[in-house]
């Protein structure tokens, strides 16, 4: 049986090499050659080395010593590492705000953005497990993942789809709830007076998506809730069909819209619609400070990267790597409601609690 290398300086002693050479070698920085990179990676991986996540991660401020004071934009925040993956979707940088990834440290976790885009997958991988990096949280990522070794990682995603049916699906995920968010929007609608609701676009495409599955469903409690003069179908198209999207508002003119984005409102203001005086409208996804300053839910990224750091440091401590049996467990957050200028109370007409309602 072959001995376990267990620290940095034995690993080097073994391969007659520097301490900082084999360093960089497994942290994927400095200009190590691609032999001796290689060589330092097979040796870890024969040997069982990894660094212990708590030493890499725990650093010291560093300090100017021309002044004697701390540099605040060199301390490095100690933690256990955890990579949040993400890659560009159409030339947009799509990593967490500094402010967002502070929200980890009062679990003990040290969250550092990834771009999958800027190398190889696999390679990126063997680099975040080299260097210690105990859990991954997944953000929006468009393709394969190229063999990343995601069963050597604690692992959550953040409600991004995944670029293949089922290929995260055996991870946790922490999702909005959107469910519970349209039948909302609806019950709010009805409260303020409005009865010829609709709501549109549901499906992403025509794949069959979880959150779109609950949207359809949450749009049959509205019909059955709603007289049969007032029934308003959901508008079938998929997201891009912006055809589609007119050819129902045209045939259905409802009262009220529960729409996914602000950006179909503004499509509505474009095709010469009046928000609200044409058309009351509810965005599932509304964006602060966006010109029509919709009523609707946002969706709250701190809230859900916290639930998603809380779920991965859970599954560090009880060393839960690779696919969970069974597949993973779905986490759902409600988004916050925020009270825009879109859905004010129906002129003429008295609001009216919902049948069953006191």
């Amino acid at each position: 049986m072959k001995k376990r290398i267990t620290s940095l300086s034995e690993l080097a002693q073994h391969l007659g090499l520097s301490r900082s050479t084999v360093s960089l070698a497994l942290s994927g920085k400095g200009t190590i050659s691609a032999a001796t990179r290689a060589r330092v990676r097979e040796a870890a991986e024969r040997y069982g080395y990894r660094p212990n996540p708590l030493l890499s991660a725990a650093g010291r401020p560093k300090i100017d010593r021309s002044s004697g004071r701390e540099d605040p934009e060199r301390r490095l925040i100690g933690g256990t590492p955890v990579a949040y993956l993400f890659r560009h979707l159409e030339g947009k940088k799509i990593g967490l705000a500094p402010e967002i990834l502070r929200l980890a440290e009062p679990f003990g976790i040290r969250v550092t953005n990834f771009d999958l885009g800027e190398q190889p997958c696999h390679e990126l991988g063997k680099t975040l497990y080299n260097r210690g990096f105990e859990g991954i949280i997944l953000g929006p990522v468009s393709g394969p993942m190229d063999d990343f070794p995601l069963d050597r990682f604690s692992v959550v995603r953040m409600g991004a789809r995944a670029p293949r049916a089922g290929i995260f699906d055996d991870f946790d995920m922490i999702s909005g709830a959107p469910f519970q968010g349209v039948l909302e929007s609806w019950r709010r609608a009805r409260e303020r007076g409005y009865r010829r609701i609709g709501l549109g676009p549901v499906r992403h495409t025509h794949e069959t998506i979880y959150d779109d599955l609950a949207r359809r469903g949450a749009a049959l409690v509205m019909l059955e809730e709603t007289d049969d003069e007032d029934r308003i179908p959901p508008c079938p198209a998929v997201l891009k069909d912006r055809e589609g999207y007119r050819a129902w508002m045209r045939e259905h003119r409802p009262e009220a819209v529960i729409g996914f984005n602000d950006e179909y409102a503004r499509q509505l203001l474009e095709d010469g619609w009046r928000i609200p005086e044409d058309v009351a409208w509810v965005s599932l996804h509304a964006t602060p400070g966006y010109y029509i300053q919709s009523s609707g839910f946002r969706e709250h990224q701190g809230r859900v990267f916290e639930a998603a750091v809380r779920r991965v440091a859970e599954l560090i401590r009880g060393k839960g790597k690779g696919r969970l049996p069974g597949g993973g467990a779905t986490i759902r957050m409600t988004d916050e409601w925020i009270e825009g200028r879109t859905l004010p109370e129906k002129a003429g007409s008295a609001s009216t609690a919902l049948d069953g309602e006191e």
